[in-house]
């Protein structure tokens, strides 16, 4: 973990002495758009992470030598969330959930449109809240058992 968003030699260091031989970056996207000035930066700062160490794990000793250094950052997840959060379908169901209408909602959503509350839904659980974990499951359960249904009508 590199609490943050940067990766110094200290911690490589380290890493190399416990033996470590893959290191694998996978910092969070700081940016809301691709292709952006501030994408552009943070792909910089990515790829000057990697210049930095790639080169220098290479050189030291065979015995502690990483493999190689993987750079994963979290395009898709975090693009699709906020494309999710953009719409009003998580407040509808929100609304629908509230007054008991839920499975009228649901079954009035497109598939496109429980495939992304769906997402949503399992991306958001709040792992620290069983009750929130139950009635998360519940409702995944509910759009999936939609979803099955939707699916057989066109086999």
């Amino acid at each position: 973990a590199c609490c943050g968003s940067n990766l110094i030699n200290y911690q490589v260091k380290l890493l190399l002495s416990l033996g470590v031989r893959e290191i694998i970056i996978a910092f969070d996207k700081q940016f809301q758009k691709l292709n952006t000035d501030e994408s552009k930066l943070w792909e910089k700062k990515l790829t000057n992470i990697y210049d930095k160490y790639h080169n220098e794990i290479l050189a030291t000793s065979s015995y502690f030598r990483l493999t190689k250094i993987v750079i994963i950052v979290l395009f898709n997840i975090k693009d699709k969330m906020i494309n999710i959060s953009n719409t009003n379908l998580i407040d509808l169901l929100n609304k629908s959930l509230l007054n008991g209408t839920y499975n009228n909602y649901i079954s009035k959503c497109s598939i496109n449109d429980l495939s992304n509350i769906k997402f949503y839904l399992y991306n958001n659980a709040n792992i620290n809240d069983e009750n929130n974990i139950k009635a998360t499951k519940k409702l995944l359960n509910i759009i999936i058992n939609e979803l099955k249904t939707r699916v057989q009508k066109f086999s």
